[in-house]
């Protein structure tokens, strides 16, 4: 056998062996990949991961796992639940750090240790669907600022919330009955709990702990408070207790309640129905008749139902500087009925208020008033406001957007300061000073646009918004101190500018924290205006007409004539108009830039018939000059024909 033909049949069966291996191992792969992409999560429940998100579909209950042995493991950062499966299953999600969004579909029960730890987790909204939230769900999910409880939840359950350090607001629903133990335990920034309306027992610890609760309101449903349910909550400032409380540990608060008298009150048949405020004695909270505290204005009265507060009256409302407001820190939602016409002092504070509409009849807003409403998004500042008070929305920190009114004259120190989300800022066309900080550290601001009503910008008023890049001053601009901004402001040589004489009028833009003046944006005509709006002219006569171009400052004054029927009226450049003849047109003029334009309707009428000679005969001497000619002709002729005759003579 031909040698060469058994080395090239070797070769072949090599390259086949090896071809069906590179095969085997990639189908052994692409299985392996598929297992890892989806799977089963229960007798009916399959799982699908794409990317970093995770779809459960089907029905029925979940499998249980352990802190690690969820098949799709820890880098889940967004779950969707399809289908109606039962519950989420024990510690399904513990551990998932990367999770940042939940939609749990109609599951009604969360099981225990469900999203233990998942540290992402900033928000959360439980459904309606859901009936249980079972012991320790949502442990440590340290990340978690804002929690809404649904309405058909009949429990929850032992530490189901504790350690989550960063829970500001917490609503709980109408069919809670029981917080169990430990709870909301830890809870240090917890802020506001609202209560829905069957809660009845509140067991030991549940919101042990929980130092930043000032304000409480029971509704009528509780009937008990357990051991240490609200122990080392010292800030604690109002309390109102349901009508049909029966049974309260002795310890369950480290606040001490007295009656009217100074009288220690522990018995929880002498507490129920009754309301308790911070008295000059710290952590002693004395027994205040309700409808006295009512008033919030000397013409104003309050209202609360739930976490919502109405406002009704009028004039001044009360400041309240050196203690909460008697509606404590619950409002998540205000309705002005009445016509207030200030917003006092730390009125708000903490308040984890979502959306503000401040009525018209608002002139001042005061210090502190909303400060540290970190919840606040949406704001709405009625148009008869003059001043916004210091730090009167001072860290608030979801807040977006802020328009300033025209009526708006003073921005008083840090008003917004610490709003790092705040992007967008427009301020009114009558704002004459920006105080010290109004707008420090508002890391998120790039534009900022001063009208020409603004003499005073002081210390530090945009210090640390290092994402400034447009800045444009008016002006009016009188005194600005040299840290008001972090930027640095040149000129168009790069020369640095920091005195308002050289900054007034200009615009900057750049990066970097270095911002160099730009060419100023062109004024542009608003309009134009003629002199004469009619006008009635005699065939052969001439009218001037005057353009005035608006405002006086606009950079191309330059404009247009026309007429739309020379035979009648005829226009220059100048707006010089001729009457041609008997009949009407219309003399327009046009801005260059822009196109604005105004008319004159003209009408031409016949010039007068000529007036009686001064013989009064009715008739001119043209026939007796063209008789005086005709003789001079003749006569020249018979003298011609007389010369010739006479010569040949």
């Amino acid at each position: 056998m031909n040698p060469s033909f058994v080395s090239n049949r070797k070769t072949e069966a090599v390259l086949v062996l090896l071809v069906a291996s590179v095969a085997i191992l990639a189908a052994v792969s692409l299985a392996a990949e598929s297992d890892a992409a989806s799977g089963n999560c229960g007798e009916k429940l399959t799982w699908t991961l794409e990317g970093d998100k995770l779809t459960i579909s089907g029905s029925g209950s979940m499998y249980d796992y352990t802190d690690t042995s969820a098949p799709w493991g820890p880098a889940v950062a967004e779950l969707v639940v399809e289908g109606k499966p039962y519950n989420i299953g024990r510690y399904a999600f513990s551990g998932s750090t990367a999770l940042t969004s939940i939609s749990l579909g109609s599951v009604e029960e969360i099981s225990e240790g469900a999203f233990y730890g998942c540290t992402a987790l900033t928000s959360v909204t439980i459904p309606n669907n859901v009936k249980y939230i079972s012991n320790m769900a949502f442990m440590e999910c340290t990340g978690l600022k804002d929690l809404e409880i649904g309405d058909r939840v009949i429990s929850i359950g032992e530490q189901a919330f504790s350690g989550c350090t960063s829970l500001v607001t917490a609503s709980i629903g109408n069919y809670v009955e029981t917080i169990d133990d430990e709870a909301f335990s830890g809870d240090h920034n917890l802020v506001s709990v609202t209560f829905g309306d069957r809660v009845k027992y509140i067991e030991s610890r549940a919101f042990y702990r929980c130092t930043s609760l000032t304000s409480l309101r029971f509704p009528d449903s509780i009937r008990g408070i357990m051991t240490e349910a609200f122990k080392d909550d010292r800030l604690i400032e109002s309390v109102y207790f349901g009508t049909d409380l029966v049974a309260k540990s002795p310890d369950s608060f480290t606040v001490e309640f007295q009656d009217k008298n100074g009288n220690v009150v522990t018995n929880p048949l002498q507490l129920a129905g009754r309301f308790y405020k911070q008295g000059s004695i710290n952590n002693v909270l004395v027994e205040t008749d309700p409808e006295q505290d009512q008033k919030c204005g000397d013409d104003l009265t309050w209202s609360m139902s739930r976490d919502k507060l109405t406002i009704s009256g009028t004039g001044d409302m009360y400041d309240y500087g050196s203690s909460d407001a008697p509606w404590g820190r619950t409002v998540t939602e205000i309705v002005f009925e009445g016509t207030p016409t200030s917003i006092g002092e730390r009125a708000f504070s903490r308040c984890p208020i979502r959306s503000l509409a401040v009525p018209d009849s608002v002139t001042v807003i005061g210090d502190d008033a909303f400060k540290n409403c970190e919840s606040l998004q949406s704001l709405s500042l009625g148009s008869s406001l003059r001043t916004i008070g210091g730090y009167a929305f001072s860290e608030c920190k979801s807040l977006t957007s802020v328009v300033i009114p025209d009526s708006v004259r003073i921005i008083d120190d840090s008003a917004f300061s610490y709003c790092s989300a705040l992007s967008s800022l427009k301020l009114g066309s009558s704002v004459s000073t920006i105080g010290d900080g109004a707008f420090s550290n508002c890391p998120a601001l790039t534009s900022v646009d001063f009208p020409d009503s603004v003499i005073r910008i002081y210390d530090i008023a945009f210090k640390y918004d290092n994402a400034i890049r447009h800045v444009s001053f008016g002006s009016g601009l009188d005194l600005i101190i040299d840290d008001s901004f972090s930027v640095e402001f040149q000129d168009k040589n790069g020369k640095k500018v920091v005195s308002a004489n050289d900054l007034r009028g200009h615009t900057y833009e750049g990066d970097s924290m270095v911002l160099r003046e730009i060419a100023s944006e062109p004024v542009h005509p608003s309009g134009v205006s003629l002199d004469k709006k009619s006008a009635t002219m005699q065939v052969g006569k001439s009218l001037k007409l005057t353009a005035t171009v608006s405002p006086a400052g606009a950079d191309d004054k330059s404009i247009t004539w026309s007429s739309d029927n020379t035979k009648v009226a005829t226009v220059d450049k100048d707006g010089n108009v001729k009457a041609v003849s008997e009949g009407k047109a219309t003399i327009t003029v046009t801005t260059n830039d822009g196109g604005k334009t105004d008319s004159c309707a003209v009408t031409v009428t016949a010039a007068p018939a000529p007036g009686p000679s001064p013989s009064g005969s009715g008739s001119d001497n043209t026939m007796l000059y063209v008789g005086i000619a005709v003789a001079i002709v003749v006569l020249a002729l018979l003298a011609f024909l007389f010369m010739r005759s006479r010569s040949k003579v």
